[in-house]
């Protein structure tokens, strides 16, 4: 059995299209084992917190709906990380 991690908001390319809020809803809604967000600012940490404490799971027309709005910029400028060098 594999863990299962997600960069949260995607090196916060995510944020082009989807707000914070919507990102951290999406990722909780998955079966995974770590969320890894990154934060430059305690104001971005405190932001975080406030969304997990208001966590109310999504439904599947819902998350459906955040993942089709992601598909438009799915691919290689959003997962740079995943380029050989």
């Amino acid at each position: 059995l594999g863990i299962q991690a997600m960069k949260v908001l995607a090196n916060a390319k995510l944020l082009q299209t989807l707000t914070v809020d919507q990102c951290i809803a999406y990722v909780l809604a998955l079966p995974i084992h770590t969320a890894v967000l990154g934060a430059t600012t305690p104001g971005q940490v405190d932001d975080t917190i406030r969304v997990a404490k208001a966590f109310q799971r999504l439904k599947p027309e819902e998350a459906q709906s955040l993942a089709d709005k992601v598909k438009r910029i799915m691919g290689p400028d959003l997962e740079d990380w995943k380029r050989r060098v």
